[in-house]
């Protein structure tokens, strides 16, 4: 099923949607689903390229019918770099590859 539309309705005016997968977070050996959402703030008080961040959406459910199965449970802000940090130890690289892995926090895109 597609994502984009569902994620799109959870935005607000001056955030667009640049890519959405669907992910899996693993805590404890339990799976559950997330959804993944990297988008773009393009609102005219940003002058230089916008602003990026992950938005991450636990499921209500599988597969997700609706924006209502989505809510948000992390924003993640990414700098100019493609790297967004988690703590001051762990960092998650965002570059160019829709694999993303951070093996401190189990998330994993694939």
């Amino acid at each position: 099923m597609e994502l984009s539309p569902h994620v799109q309705e959870k935005l607000l005016s001056g955030h667009k949607l640049t890519a959405v997968v669907e992910a899996g977070l693993v805590q404890e050996f339990i799976k559950t689903t997330r959804v993944v959402a990297l988008i773009e703030v393009t609102t005219q008080e940003i002058k230089q390229g916008g602003e990026q961040a992950l938005l991450i959406f636990q499921t209500a459910r599988v597969p997700v019918h609706s924006a209502i199965d989505l809510s948000i449970e992390q924003v993640l802000p990414i700098d100019s770099n493609l790297k967004c940090e988690l703590d001051e130890y762990k960092v998650l690289d965002c570059s160019m590859s829709r694999t993303v892995s951070c093996a401190p926090t189990g998330i994993q895109v694939g």
